[in-house]
């Protein structure tokens, strides 16, 4: 047991002794110097004249004499290098460049619908005999290039049909007044200075307050043709009355008020109420 007792203290003393040689070699130098002055560096032993430390393969010289700074930042390397050494190597990062965002284009604007094509009278194609519902193309009663603004008032019976025309640039009385269509002169009234003219397909035209009037019955007529001056008979204002009529019974008389028609002239259908004066200017014979 004694035995066993000094091997455990002999052991824990050169334990002691290699941790004192590694951790303080200045200082045990100093003290070996210190006890023998006299006796030359060369004459040290080995292992206080340097040490040699094998990290890793890494072969290291250390001076006995240097500082404990030195010798710490020494280990301090040697730790470094070891532990770059155990470090993994850090996997490789792959250098595919990423796909950019597409980005998304405008869509194409709607194409805009096709418009409607609009029949347009050709530059110098003849103005249409007959409109669509087979009435005369009514021409304004009017010499061509005068302007006449027609207008209507309430209980003209029926005041959506009839116009009362004035001339719009002077004096309206004596102005000419023209067939607005070729046709016969069916009716001659001079009480009210009225004639009516027959255009055939069951269509007649209606004058009033004329004075003169300078036609007869049977008369046959061309479009524009003098049919008198615009007047005042039966009437306290001068003005031309215009109607456009439709035989609708087929009795072979036109009556008015009864089968009036709204008038279409120089093809544009009028329905006036009191207040309404559009301008109108001639084209007939133009």
């Amino acid at each position: 047991m004694v035995a066993a007792v000094l091997g455990v203290t002999v052991a824990t003393v050169g334990v002691a002794a290699l941790w004192f040689t590694l951790e303080y070699p200045g200082r045990l130098a100093a003290m070996i110097t210190s006890n023998g002055a006299s006796a030359s560096p060369d004459a040290q032993p080995r292992s206080l004249n340097s040490r040699y430390l094998d990290l890793g393969g890494l072969h290291s010289s250390v001076d006995p004499t240097s500082s404990v700074e030195t010798a710490r930042a020494d280990r301090s390397k040697l730790a470094d290098r070891s532990a770059t050494r155990a470090k993994p190597t850090a996997k490789a990062t792959s250098t595919k460049p990423k796909p950019s965002p597409t980005k998304a284009s405008p869509k194409p604007a709607a194409a805009p619908a096709p418009k409607k094509a609009v029949a347009e009278k050709p530059a110098g194609q003849p103005s249409p005999v007959k409109l669509a519902d087979g009435r005369p193309n009514f021409q304004s009663p009017f010499t061509c290039g005068e302007r006449w603004r027609g207008t209507t008032y309430a209980n003209h019976n029926p005041e959506d049909k009839k116009i009362d025309f004035f001339y719009q640039d002077g004096e309206t009385r004596g102005r000419d007044v023209r067939a607005s269509a070729p046709g016969v002169v069916n009716r001659i009234l001079p009480e009210i200075g009225a004639i009516k003219i027959y255009h055939g397909d069951r269509w007649y035209t209606m004058y009033n307050h004329m004075d003169p009037i300078l036609v007869e019955v049977g008369q046959k007529l061309a479009q524009g043709e003098l049919v008198g001056k615009a007047g005042s008979v039966d009437t306290g204002v001068p003005h031309l009355h215009y109607e456009q009529i439709y035989d609708a019974d087929n009795d072979d008389w036109g009556s008015s008020p009864a089968e009036i028609v709204n008038p279409i002239i120089q093809e544009v259908r009028y329905s006036l109420s009191a207040g309404d004066e559009p301008i109108i200017k001639s084209t007939n014979n133009c």
